[in-house]
């Protein structure tokens, strides 16, 4: 997303390599400047076709810098369609030819990253990472070996996969303390009965952009309330590494149309803070608090009840549950959320993006509210009703 002078400065201070280009042009041009570039195609951000077209339209020798980015594919987009097996056929399907698409999934990234004499060809002094496919167009994995171990055999697991043991370290990574509904409320000092306020808001056709959105809050009590009907909920984040015992950061958040309870995950880049988004503020203490008690995950709560709850027992981010059994665990919150308002495609996900503070406009971290333009934290209750940099209207 940065071009021209800002891209140089970033490449002067070592930068190489980049998979956040919304289109193929945006692309051409960092490679030009020496980039290797990956395309995300992500459960909800969708460029492989758009950035595909700087081999299939512009330059197909330029394949050599262009490889694919695993980032942000759930459990259940991978158990239905594959993981970057998925990409090579698709990079097929767009007109790429079948060894350039399996060379940017394999060779092109081994160099990208600097591993190219570990991994990324089937040559001397590399691990015998090898796939077996009966037709490179279809690109249907037949058999894997892994480090020159046979691993699948006619699309199946060859031996049961066994767990490694892990230090108490990674399963204690919880260290917050508990939260009251008090701590996940916005206050003022304004003497009014209604303010404006900057509400986070995304829109699931540009996907990890949040704009801002100028809205006008009741005020109760030196409290500025969410308007639920008019899809303004609450939004905080609660650093949960001890490393502070500061209030956690609340501010406020659109598109989700949730009409009761909340969701919060502890899993959300880029520190994986506790991100918890909702009516109202006790459901919100809860959300938080449950996954305080339980090691991390993500979890919906209605009323005062635990609806759903994903455990993440590893650091808080990551799963130790069987692949079908995640991607079932999955759907059961996707399909919560659903009964809840929300109608984005997946709504933890676009939930756990709002701490990216390297995407454009706002964000919020433990920190607060966050204007990328001028990394600086500000308050969301606007004051005299004045704009903050780059808002629409309600």
């Amino acid at each position: 997303m940065t071009r021209g002078k800002k891209l140089n400065s970033v490449l002067c201070a070592g930068l190489r390599l980049d998979h956040e280009s919304y289109d193929h042009q945006e692309m051409m041009e960092k490679v030009r400047k020496g980039m290797y570039v990956l395309i995300r195609e992500s459960s909800i951000s969708h460029f492989m076709r758009e950035n595909l077209k700087i081999v299939t339209h512009l330059n197909p020798r330029i394949s050599r810098r262009v490889s694919f980015c695993t980032d942000d594919v759930i459990a259940s987009d991978i158990m239905a369609n594959g993981h970057m097996d998925k990409l090579i056929r698709m990079a097929i399907s767009c007109g790429v030819d079948p060894m350039t698409a399996i060379q940017m999934g394999s060779i092109n990234s081994a160099e990208a990253y600097r591993i190219d004499h570990l991994v990324g060809s089937i040559s001397p002094g590399r691990f015998a990472d090898i796939l077996l496919v009966e037709d490179l167009c279809k690109f249907e994995i037949d058999t894997v070996i892994a480090k020159g171990k046979l691993t699948v055999e006619n699309g199946k697991m060859a031996y049961d996969l066994q767990p490694p043991v892990r230090s108490a370290t990674l399963l204690q990574s919880m260290k917050l303390n508990p939260v009251s509904a008090d701590d996940m409320k916005v206050r003022t000092e304004l003497d009014a009965d209604r303010v404006h306020a900057l509400s986070l808001d995304v829109d699931f056709n540009v996907p990890f952009v949040r704009k801002g959105r100028n809205v006008e809050l009741n005020v109760v009590d030196g409290v500025v309330q969410p308007d639920v009907e008019n899809d303004v909920l609450y939004a905080t984040v609660v650093e949960r590494f001890g490393k502070t015992t500061t209030k956690p950061a609340v501010g406020f958040c659109s598109g989700w149309k949730l009409k009761a309870g909340a969701m919060a995950s502890s899993c959300a880049p880029d520190d994986n803070n506790v991100i918890c988004i909702g009516t109202n503020s006790e459901d919100m203490a809860l959300a938080v608090n449950h996954l305080a008690e339980n090691g991390g995950g993500q979890v919906i709560i209605r009323d005062g009840k635990v609806l759903g709850f994903l455990p993440l027992p590893i650091c808080g981010i990551v799963s130790d549950l069987e692949p079908d059994v995640m991607a079932a665990e999955e759907e059961k919150l996707l399909q919560l959320a659903r009964e809840l308002g929300c109608d984005l495609p997946d709504p933890l996900f676009y939930m756990c993006c709002l701490q990216i503070t390297a995407i454009p406009d706002y964000a919020i971290t433990d920190l607060g509210v966050i204007d990328f333009h001028q990394q600086k934290t500000f308050d969301p209750v606007l004051r005299c009703g004045c704009s903050h940099g780059k808002l629409h209207k309600q």
